[in-house]
This record gives structure tokens, sequence and C-alpha cells, in this order.
């Protein structure tokens, strides 16, 4: 009988995982700017004398690890920082709009490898404020999304 329920489980669980990764992906808010908009972003921050935050990551992913942690950068950030989405996904002419700040960042070993990674500027888009790794432990993440946010805010 438990060998039955066994079976019966790890089929429902084959069957859910894979469909479950198809709703990882995830939208951005309306006021989360992209790349396209980095001009009208700057305009904003440099109104408002806020940072700007680039996340760099794939609103389009399956895995819901690198969901989860974008969603905590756009939470943590969007009330003192304007933000701008940068697609990881390869696009040649999306890279070329990067600033060489913000690509020298994202390809620094401070980065990390995996996505989503925060960079963090001045409105100006000439300083490198701040760099975040992708980090798996939410809480640990959290925490440190939050020591960076008070560290610029201050």
């Amino acid at each position: 009988m438990k060998r039955g329920f066994y079976i019966a489980f790890l089929f429902l669980l084959a069957y859910v995982c894979p469909v479950s990764s198809v709703f990882a992906a995830f939208n951005l808010p309306s006021d989360v700017f992209r790349i396209d908009q980095l001009g009208e972003a700057q305009n904003k921050a440099t109104s408002n004398n806020a940072p700007i935050v680039l996340l760099y990551s794939n609103e389009h992913t399956d895995c819901g690890l690198a969901t989860a942690a974008s969603l905590d950068v756009i939470q943590e950030f969007k009330s003192s920082c304007v933000i701008v989405y940068v697609t990881s996904a390869k696009d040649e002419n999306a890279w070329a709009k990067f600033p060489k700040v913000v690509r020298s960042a994202i390809n620094s070993p401070e980065a990390g490898r995996f996505i989503p990674i925060c960079i963090i500027v001045n409105p100006e888009i000439t300083r490198v404020i701040s760099v975040i790794p992708y980090t798996r432990d939410s809480k640990e993440r959290k925490e440190s999304l939050r020591r960076v946010n008070d560290m610029i805010s201050n």
C-alpha cells in the first residue's frame, strides 16, 4: 500500500515540477524602467537625487530562485532608487546600450556567476556604488539588500 502511494506521489511530483517551472517568469512593475528607457530613468534619478539600480536578470526565466531574488531587489529598492531592468538574455543590441561602467561591473568577479545581479550607480551613471551578487538564501539576501539600501539612503 505504501509503495503504491510513493509511486503515485513520484508521478505527481514529476508532472507538477516541470509545469510549475513554467510559471517562474515574472512581470516587471510599471515603475521599473527597461534599458531602452535609460535616459528617462536617468532624468528621474537626477531630479530625485536617487541612485539607479540596474537589475540584470531574465524576466522569462524558468528558475523560481532567480525570480524570487529579482523580485526581492525590486521590492527593496522601489521606494529609494530608480530601477532599470536589464535583460540577461543574449541580446547584442541591449548589451551595446549598457554604459561601460555597468558592463564592467556585471563582468566583475564581485558580481558572481548567477542572475540576478544588482548594480547600483550614481544618477550620472559614472560611478558604481555597489555590486550585489545573487544570494540563494532568501533571508541572507534580503538582509544584504537592506544593508545596502540603508547605506545608500544615508
